[in-house]
């Protein structure tokens, strides 16, 4: 009796055993099945998703969409109300009005010295340096100026000490330039109300410079030239009296002449 019931617990155990060994090997292939099915399950979605691709490519390229432009078209047509602009020009979009100006001689002239309301005069030194001065020495050596008329309300402004031109460039940058067909020289000659004058930029500024104001020719406070892009149309230092030396019709300041003839050499 004893015999047969440890037989018994044997047999039992071995079941169990059997049971578990199956048990695991089920899960095992459970696991397999699962990760097959994912695996076709992502390739499936794989190519589902390249052909949607495919399929949206072909019909972006066989569809026309209007595209919008930032790029003006080209006038064709001149409009006398408009100036005709340089596409080539290196300095951006200017008026082609500054060569039939230059290639003409000034049509008048006259030779000044300009204070500005703050009482600076200019001047400019033997190596083009442009400033502003009130000292009399230097106003009397550096401050001589000769406007020359190129037009209504054009005129360029020559020293007669460096014979070099007042030129504003596209920057608003007030430099000297020898070169006369230079069109950074040709300014705008206007009169204010409180019958001061002023002198602004010709070409400048352009439809680049974003900027609607003009660009004017101005003595700071510390004598120092500014930048013409950045003076205020309301502020006071560049709004100029004009004190004539000598116009082309012969009437003549004696004094400066002689200075001016005394120290041309020098």
């Amino acid at each position: 009796m004893f015999l047969a019931e440890k037989d018994m617990a044997a047999k039992l155990r071995a079941v169990k055993t059997f049971r578990s060994v199956l048990k695991v090997h089920l899960d095992s292939t459970r696991y397999t099945d699962c990760r097959k099915i994912f695996s076709v399950g992502t390739k499936v979605c794989f190519l589902n998703l390249l052909v949607s691709v495919l399929v949206l490519r072909s019909l972006i390229a066989t569809t026309k969409t209007p595209v919008r432009s930032t790029i003006k078209p080209s006038v064709t047509q001149n409009d006398s109300r408009t100036p005709t602009v340089l596409a080539s020009s290196p300095k951006g979009l200017v008026p082609d009005v500054g060569k039939p100006l230059l290639s003409k001689p000034p049509s008048t002239w006259v030779d000044v010295r300009l204070v500005n309301k703050r009482g600076f005069y200019l001047i400019m030194f033997e190596n083009g340096t442009i400033a502003g001065s009130w000292k009399r020495f230097l106003t009397t050596r550096y401050g001589l100026f000769r406007i020359q008329s190129h037009g209504t309300g054009i005129v360029k402004l020559k020293s007669l000490t460096t014979m070099k031109y007042i030129a504003i460039g596209n920057l608003g940058q007030i430099y000297s330039t020898a070169n006369s067909s230079n069109e950074d020289t040709l300014l705008k000659h206007a009169q204010e109300e409180n019958h001061f004058y002023s002198f602004s930029s010709y070409l400048y500024p352009t439809t680049q410079n974003h900027s609607n104001r003009k660009w004017l020719l101005a003595i700071g406070s510390k004598g120092r030239i500014r930048n013409a892009s950045r003076v205020s149309p309301l502020h006071k230092s560049h709004q100029f009296q004009i004190s004539n030396i000598r116009e082309n019709s012969g009437k003549s300041d004696v004094k400066a002449l002689v200075h001016l003839v005394e120290h041309r050499g020098k």
